[in-house]
């Protein structure tokens, strides 16, 4: 789908020389121009919409974003600026006008190389990836580390490297020439190696040398023999020959450790024999990473047992026998918490939530892992949050009360909940302040509720009118919080286009059975400063065409209930899977209607009520007995007064990936034909859906739906408004209620 943004907004040519009293604010910032994605240089613009506008930081910004474009391979970019003072002179639009000019490319790559052994070489690699490709600072980023590798790999040393660059700006190209000066080549051998191959020791000495400054050989001989002691040789033995720029390794690897037996001393506890088990997996072959990550298990298992400061280090390995080697490890526990209860004084009800519950009233004491420690202390913060109370610490101590030993909870409540202070709108264009008040879920002198600010702002962001807004605290730490709002309003008009090709049928083997699908929308925005919109909606499709203008007010006075007042006309067809050419019915919709959306945290509801005109054409006396619909109705125009109503409920942990919840939709909607005294019914519908944890990442779902329809004659009940299979929950494969009868 393709967006197109249209704004209303009559440009002058200059800015006033006159400021202000009151410093100005950012109200909008736009990028016009014809690069293609230009809207993400918008992050390169120093001030967000609602901030005071700083000259100094615009330029700075504009410079910014002109070292980007060149960094893209925009070389001759010109990047001008326009700044508009809106009406009432508290605030600035920003409007940045891109002309990125030719995106250069690479059409030559040469290379000076001291010295040249590898000059031709070189230049042939690197050529390869360079022509013909956009010359942007990452390409040039990677080549200069493909340059050092490449050198490095070859025995040399990269000293310097620089570039030159001639940019040919009637044909949009650039030549790059190289100057690569080199240290003196080194040659490395090997003599005596059987685990480790060339490549591979070579390799270690060059990631040695990661640097490219000269090593002394007795370094590399350290390096070489840690290299090999690191996979159990312990007595490897490794010699350094050095002749000119040639370095000569003569290595005796001796034989590999074999771990026959382990010794654990240090401080003695019932801990010392579930270590000594855990420390069976180093039995075998030497290894320095297996040994790391065992200590490590070990030293995590350890605090959940409540020895928070235990260490378990290696000694030593010595020769144990003639058939292997003995590790030799050195435990220190420290001091162990354990606990029998937990007081939490302001609030001792909470003991008996999860986090704390299993350490309440103990007859014997329990180890306090450092884990279990955090998430009460988490599960603190986070309650005292929701209370409003943001800034108050929590802290814990073990003491000993009555010969029990008692984790205690304090928090220092006696300067009250932080509460709501002044909310400031900044930002605002075209939009009343009071429609933005109003959408809020607090009032000044509530008490601190981040919820009541996420609430607000999601109420805020559906009403589709701008582009960016935030709500947050103006000045962090006061007792009474005064926060601040930063609008950016969207552009009033906007213009959107659709365009696809859509499978209706599962079968590939019925492809003429799919379709087109063009459609467009236009929106006026605002159009009266209340946080309405005018919208119209045109689709179309081989078997269906939606026409629908519509106008949307957030509130009806001060109930904030959304209303849409919506003229339609529909036209349906129903095609013959075997016959996609051929109808099997027609069914024409015109009508208005008004609808009432009211939307909670948890819950959203609405109710429709409307006058339409149906009818149902196209259809032979025959086909229409067969799908069971009064053929006295064919052709005919029957007005309808209708009425609809629908209720949403849905409690998730995670919207996104709920792993606990459920989702309930209940639906009623009542027909009532003019002139037909038998053709009313209504459509009752219910879903139901559960999500719950199984065990550990394994979530249990469970869904049913059901409906009935009430009538008083299934005959003159609409095709349309029948129930019938297809979708993503019922039959897959088709678009929803596609599965009709004969298909």
């Amino acid at each position: 789908m393709f967006t197109y943004k249209v704004a209303c907004i009559f440009f002058f040519s200059f800015v006033c020389a006159e400021s202000p009293k009151d410093p100005q604010v950012l109200s909008k910032v736009t990028l016009k121009g014809s690069l293609v994605g230009k809207d993400r240089f918008l992050h390169s613009y120093f001030i967000e919409p609602g901030d005071h506008f700083d000259i100094q930081k615009h330029q700075h910004s504009l410079e910014k974003i002109k070292e980007e474009l060149i960094q893209e391979g925009y070389l001759a970019p010109h990047v001008t600026d326009q700044l508009y003072p809106l009406a009432d002179g508290t605030a600035i639009k920003v409007v940045i006008t891109l002309d990125p000019g030719y995106r250069y490319t690479i059409d030559a790559v040469t290379f000076t190389v001291t010295p040249s052994d590898i000059e031709k070489d070189l230049t042939a690699y690197i050529s390869k990836s360079l022509v013909r490709s956009y010359c942007t600072q990452e390409l040039l980023q990677w080549s200069a580390h493909s340059i050092k590798e490449y050198a490095r790999a070859r025995g040399y040393i990269q000293r310097k490297l620089g570039y030159t660059a001639t940019k040919n700006d009637k044909k949009g190209t650039v030549s790059l020439a190289f100057q690569l000066e080199l240290d003196v080549k080194k040659q490395y051998s090997f003599k005596g190696n059987s685990f480790y191959t060339t490549e591979q020791l070579t390799t270690e000495i060059l990631n040695f040398d990661f640097k490219g400054i000269p090593v002394p050989s007795c370094f590399l001989v350290e390096d070489l023999e840690a290299f090999y002691k690191k996979r159990g040789f312990l007595h490897v033995v490794v010699t350094c020959h050095e002749e000119a720029d040639a370095f000569s390794f003569t290595i005796v690897e001796g034989p590999r450790a074999f771990i026959t037996a382990i010794t654990l001393t240090g401080d003695e506890s019932t801990m010392k024999a579930l270590l000594v088990k855990r420390c069976k997996a180093l039995y075998g072959i030497y290894d320095e990473d297996t040994i790391k990550k065992v200590l490590h298990d070990c030293i995590s298992e350890l605090h959940l047992h409540g020895y928070w400061d235990a260490t378990l280090i290696k000694k030593g390995i010595a020769q144990y026998d003639e058939y292997g080697s003995e590790l030799s490890l050195v435990l220190t526990l420290g001091e162990q918490r354990t606990v029998q209860d937990v007081l939490i004084a302001p609030y001792p009800h909470l003991a008996t939530q999860k986090p704390f519950s299993s350490y309440v009233n103990l007859s014997e004491v329990r180890p306090l892992s450092s884990e279990s420690l955090r998430k009460q202390k988490r599960y603190l913060q986070e309650y005292l949050r929701n209370q409003g109370y943001l800034y108050t610490p929590v802290n814990y101590s073990i003491t000993e009360r009555e010969g029990r030993k008692v984790i205690e909870w304090s928090m220092d409540l006696t300067s009250g909940p932080v509460l709501f202070g002044k909310t400031t709108i900044v930002g605002l264009s075209r939009m009343k302040p009071e429609v933005v008040y109003r959408e809020l879920h607090y009032k000044e002198g509530d008490v601190w509720n981040q919820h009541a600010i996420e609430y607000s702002l999601q109420r805020l962001k559906s009403l589709g009118l701008f582009e960016t807004i935030s709500l947050g605290p103006e000045i962090i730490g006061e007792q009474v919080q005064p926060l601040i709002m930063k609008c950016c309003e969207d552009d009033p008009f906007e213009v959107r286009t659709r365009f696809g090709f859509q499978l209706v049928s599962k079968s590939f083997t019925h492809l003429s059975w799919s379709t087109y699908k063009v459609g467009g929308s236009f929106l006026w925005k605002n159009p009266t400063g209340s946080a309405d919109k005018v919208g119209l909606d045109l689709d179309f499709t081989r078997y269906t065409r939606m026409v629908a203008g519509t106008y949307e007010v957030p509130w009806i006075g001060p109930v904030p209930i959304r209303t849409f007042f919506k003229v339609y006309s529909d036209r349906f067809d129903q095609p013959l899977l075997s016959r996609p050419h051929q109808r099997l019915y027609k069914e024409a919709h015109d009508g208005a209607s008004v609808t009432f959306f009211h939307s909670h945290p948890w819950c959203q509801s609405f109710v429709r009520v409307g006058l339409e005109s149906a009818r149902v054409y196209g259809i032979s006396e025959r086909l229409a007995q067969i799908i069971q619909f009064d053929s006295h109705l064919v052709d005919k125009r029957t007005p309808y007064l209708y009425g609809e109503s629908s209720m949403t409920v849905e409690h998730f942990d995670n919207k996104g990936d709920p792993s606990k919840g459920f989702y309930t939709l209940l639906s009623l909607k009542a027909m009532v034909p003019v002139g037909i005294k038998k053709g009313w019914f209504v459509r009752a519908f219910m879903e139901q859906s559960f999500f719950y944890p199984l065990y550990r990442s394994v979530i249990g779902a469970f869904r049913w739906r059901c409906g009935h329809i009430f009538n008083a004659q299934f005959s003159t009940i609409l095709p349309t408004e029948r129930f019938y299979l297809g979708g993503p929950t019922s039959v897959r494969g088709y678009e929803k209620n596609m599965v009709p009868p004969l298909n």
